[in-house]
């Protein structure tokens, strides 16, 4: 995997971007699920958000029926 660069005054700076995704509105499972991630489970919650894995668990958090 190749990087390119950009040279911003004395450094060099990736060129990094983001696939292109769909963001939908976070319910209120989801929000809860964001805090709980934040509060208590930090690893997860980091990996997730590098890994861009956040938007799929909150996609599967709003698709889950309560009856």
């Amino acid at each position: 995997m190749k990087l390119n660069y950009t040279k911003v005054g004395d450094y060099f700076l990736p060129d990094l971007t983001i696939k292109n995704q769909t963001y939908k509105r976070i319910n209120k499972y989801g929000l809860l699920k964001l805090h709980y991630l934040k509060q208590n489970n930090k690893a997860l919650y980091t990996t997730l958000l590098m890994k861009n894995g956040l938007i799929t668990l909150f996609q599967l958090v709003m698709n889950v029926k309560i009856d």
